[in-house]
C-alpha cells in the first residue's frame, strides 16, 4: 500500500524552535528552528513515504476568522527570529524536492486533512504529523497522527485503538469533545468549569454527540416551596426552612470525619442541622445571619435532622420559588450542575435557552404540584418531539 506522510509545518516549525537552543549562522540568520524541523524530517523520510509534503499556514484570515471573529485572539506575537526562519524552511524544502502546500483562507491542518482523505481515496495510507490534538478527529484505520507532545523526539503515534484507550472516544466524536472543552489556545470559549475529565464523562450519558447534548432532557424536575415553620415538619419529607442564627456553627471532629452542625429552634420545635466533611461553613453561618436551609428531613435519636441541606440567603431563595429545575440522571463522577450548565450551553446555540417547559404548560401548572406537574410533562424522545415541546 502506498503511503503518505503530511506535515503541519507551522507545528513542527514552533516545536523546532522551543525545543533547541538559538542557534545562528557568522553573519547572525537564526537557524535553530530550521536544524530541528530538517532533523525530524530526515528521520519520517528513513521510513521511505511514497508521497512527502509539508503544509504551511498563509498569514491572512481564514473562513474560521470571518465566522468567529476572536478565533485565536490574545496570542503571543511570533518571535522575530522565528519568523525570520519561515521562509527559509519553505526555500529548503524548495531545494530538496519536498511539496509544499498553502492555500489561502485555510490552515496547515485544513491541508492535512484534505491530503488524508485523498490519500484514502486512492487506497493509500496518511501519516499525519502535527502538535495540534484537533487532527485526532482525522484517525482512521488508514490515517494516523503522529503527535509530538514535548520537544521533537517525544511523540505519540494515534490509531482509532489508541485514541479509544486514551479518550473513550472514536475519531468522529473527538470534535464533540472540543466542543464542550473549548479550545483556550485557539480562543474558543467552551462549557464553564468542563475540562477534559468531565467532558469524556458525558460518553457515560448515552451523548454522543454535542447535536444531541442540546436535547438531552431530565428525567425529573425539582420544584421551591415556601418555607416551612419547623413545628410543621414530618420526618421522610424534603422542605426548606428558614432562620435567623442564634449562634455560629459548631465543628466537631470525629476521626478524620469533620461534622458542622447547628440546631434550629422554633417556639417549642427543633431541628438539628448537619453536614459532613465542610468545617469552612463555620466562617459562613453565623451568629445573626438569616439562611434558608433546603433537604430531606430524617428523625434520628428521636430527633428531627437535616443532613447536608442545601443553604440559600433568603432572597436568593424567594426568586427560585415555583420556579423548575431539571434533574438529570446521576453519573459517577458528573453532577447534576454540570449536567445542567452543559445543557444550557448547548441550548444556548440553538436560541433555545429558556425554560424547559412550554410557556402554556408552566402557566397551566402554575408549578405549584410536584408530582402533578410531572404526570403533565412531555418528555421528548428525539428531536422533532422536542422542538413540539417548546413551541
Amino acid at each position: 500500500m502506498e503511503r503518505l506522510i503530511a506535515i503541519d509545518g507551522n507545528s513542527l516549525l514552533y516545536r523546532a524552535y522551543y525545543a533547541l537552543p538559538d542557534m545562528a549562522t557568522r553573519d547572525g540568520v537564526p537557524t535553530g528552528a530550521l536544524h530541528g524541523f530538517l532533523t525530524m524530517l530526515l528521520k519520517l523520510a528513513q521510513t521511505e513515504p511514497d508521497y512527502l509534503a509539508v503544509a504551511f499556514d498563509v498569514h491572512e484570515p481564514t473562513f474560521r476568522h470571518r465566522r468567529y471573529a476572536a478565533y485565536k485572539a490574545g496570542r503571543r506575537e511570533t518571535p522575530e527570529d522565528l519568523l525570520r526562519q519561515f521562509p527559509l524552511i519553505r526555500e529548503l524544502l524548495g531545494e530538496m524536492g519536498v511539496t509544499v502546500c498553502e492555500c489561502p483562507g485555510y490552515e496547515a491542518d485544513d491541508i492535512l486533512g484534505t491530503l488524508a482523505r485523498a490519500a484514502e481515496a486512492q487506497g493509500a495510507s496518511a501519516l499525519l504529523v502535527t502538535g495540534d490534538r484537533d487532527a485526532l478527529q482525522l484517525v482512521s484505520e488508514r490515517t494516523h497522527v503522529l503527535l509530538t507532545r514535548r520537544g521533537l523526539t517525544d511523540t505519540e503515534e494515534y490509531t482509532p485503538e489508541l485514541l479509544l484507550e486514551r479518550y473513550g472516544l472514536t475519531p468522529e466524536r473527538m470534535k464533540d469533545l472540543k466542543g464542550l472543552m473549548g479550545d483556550a489556545s485557539d480562543n474558543i470559549p467552551g462549557i464553564a468549569g468542563v475540562g477534559e475529565k468531565t467532558a469524556r464523562l458525558f460518553e457515560r450519558l448515552g451523548v454522543r454527540t454535542l447535536e444531541e447534548l442540546w436535547h438531552y432532557y431530565p428525567r425529573a424536575y425539582d420544584v421551591f416551596q415556601e418555607p416551612r415553620p419547623i413545628c410543621g415538619l414530618e420526618p421522610d419529607t424534603l422542605a426548606a426552612v428558614k432562620a435567623r442564627l442564634k449562634k455560629t456553627a459548631d465543628v466537631i471532629r470525629y476521626g478524620r470525619m469533620q461534622v458542622a452542625t447547628l440546631t434550629l429552634h422554633e417556639q417549642e420545635a427543633g431541628l438539628s442541622v448537619v453536614w459532613y466533611n465542610m468545617p469552612y461553613l463555620r466562617g459562613i453561618l453565623r451568629a445573626g445571619e438569616e439562611f434558608v436551609f433546603r433537604g430531606r428531613v430524617v428523625k434520628k435519636r428521636g430527633r428531627l435532622t437535616m443532613e447536608q441541606p442545601e443553604i440559600f440567603r433568603p432572597q436568593d431563595y424567594l426568586e427560585q420559588i415555583a420556579v423548575m429545575r431539571p434533574v438529570y440522571g446521576q453519573t459517577k463522577g458528573l453532577g447534576n450542575k454540570t449536567i445542567e450548565k452543559a445543557v444550557k450551553q448547548a441550548l444556548s446555540l440553538r436560541g433555545m435557552e429558556k425554560e424547559y417547559l412550554p410557556e402554556p404548560i408552566r402557566a397551566r401548572l402554575n408549578l405549584a404540584e410536584i408530582n402533578f406537574a410531572l404526570e403533565h410533562i412531555h418528555f421528548p424522545r428525539d428531536e422533532a418531539d422536542l422542538l413540539f415541546a417548546r413551541r
